[in-house]
């Protein structure tokens, strides 16, 4: 998985979603930054995609 500063490409994995980090929820918890400044994620990120749930 990618580590703080790393640059990421388009359908590269960054993270697994489960139950043991210590939220109230599951999720993936991130920030997308650009050029150093953060910015909101749903700018970046597709709402329209099947979510794969064969885990």
């Amino acid at each position: 998985y990618p580590e703080v500063g790393d640059w990421v490409v388009a359908g590269q994995t960054i993270s697994e979603v489960g139950q043991s980090g210590g939220q109230a929820q599951s999720g993936s918890y991130f920030e997308i930054r650009d050029q150093g400044a953060p910015v909101d994620p749903l700018l970046w990120c597709r709402t329209n995609v099947e979510l794969d749930r064969t885990s």
